[in-house]
């Protein structure tokens, strides 16, 4: 899409408060809102997905507003993933520091 060549934070909120995500909520625009999901959301060059998460939930109750029942489903299934994505992250970490833990002093990458 053209539109999201120009875009410089997705994150960007208007003199409302409202998102580009909320605004294509609003009006329906499931196709928008997948092309804005795709793309990274951050905080100083970091992928934040609490904004991602906000901006979805808000997204979810503009959708509900208007009554665009297939944006509502299509939102739903991605918190539910998102969630799913961040569980998994933190069990990776875990992991990871567990095993982190019982390599010999030598291997460790310096922390410094």
């Amino acid at each position: 899409m053209l539109m999201l060549s120009f875009v410089d934070q997705v994150d960007h909120v208007d003199k409302s408060g409202q998102c580009a995500l909320v605004h294509a909520a609003l009006r329906g625009h499931s196709e928008v809102i997948e092309c804005l999901l795709e793309l990274t959301w951050s905080t100083e060059g970091q992928q934040d997905l609490s904004l991602k998460n906000k901006a979805l939930q808000q997204g979810l109750i503009a959708a509900c507003s208007m009554g665009h029942i297939h944006i509502i489903a299509a939102q739903e299934e991605m918190l539910r993933k998102e969630r799913e994505l961040e569980e998994a992250r933190k069990k990776l970490a875990h992991i990871r520091q567990q095993q982190y833990k019982f390599l010999p002093s030598e291997l460790r990458e310096d922390q410094s």
